[in-house]
């Protein structure tokens, strides 16, 4: 598949099928039907990754051989991106890390879209460095809010950064932060600036109402209330 083709580009793959990938542009590519694919790069490296239907990823520019090594036919639409798009980009890989990991509670997807050194920067001022801290930290949100969700309110991107405001919404089933389940319901606002770097969020900035939830579970005074 070469970027010199007309767009969308439709690939579909059948088992064991080979293609040479080669594109100058980022791209997002939906997925019609999904299957596990081998990607070889030129320096003869490879991994392995499982898509699924309805999927859409952002992908950078890229020179690498395609194999289908699954057991069904993977159909694929590619869109390749102008260099003006690439904010698209951007905005898409933020809400696939929405609907994906925090709406659908997949962990998996994370190495998809943070980089592996990345760096999240709390309300605090408070940092947690590289992938599998953040998968941590995401998953005690996950424990304590099992029916945790995220509505995304509004988004604006530019440049290499894209900035969220969003609603979390969810009940207090688990613990939290040594906070024992308090089976209320809390609804939080929030800011997120997400910083964007060859298709991984590579640093984080998040500002929420920590205050207002901590009075929404009972933890502190809540002076509307008194």
């Amino acid at each position: 598949m070469h970027s010199g083709l007309p767009i969308p580009l439709v690939v579909k793959s059948e088992p064991g099928e080979v293609h040479r990938m080669h594109t100058h542009l980022p791209m997002v590519i939906h997925v019609v039907a999904g299957s596990s694919v081998e990607h070889e790069m030129p320096d003869g490296t490879k991994a392995t990754m499982d898509v699924h239907a309805g999927q859409t990823m952002a992908v950078p520019a890229s020179q690498h051989i395609s194999r289908n090594v699954g057991d069904s036919v993977l159909h694929v639409v590619a869109v390749e991106l102008q260099e003006v798009s690439r904010t698209e980009a951007n905005l898409a890989l933020t809400r696939r890390f929405m609907d994906d990991v925090l709406n659908g509670q997949d962990l998996s997807v994370i190495g998809d879209i943070l980089h592996p050194d990345g760096v999240y920067h709390d309300s605090a001022g408070n940092e947690v460095r590289e992938i599998e801290a953040n998968r941590g930290m995401i998953a005690t949100y996950f424990e304590a809010f099992p029916d945790l969700s995220v509505t995304v309110e509004d988004q604006v991107a530019q440049g290499d950064r894209v900035v969220t405001r969003s609603t979390v919404q969810g009940t207090h089933d688990g613990p939290l932060m040594g906070i024992p389940p308090t089976n209320r319901s809390v609804t939080v606002h929030g800011i997120v600036i997400d910083r964007i770097v060859d298709g991984n969020v590579v640093e984080t900035w998040e500002q929420f109402d920590q205050m207002g939830m901590m009075q929404q579970l009972g933890i502190i005074p809540n002076p509307a209330e008194e």
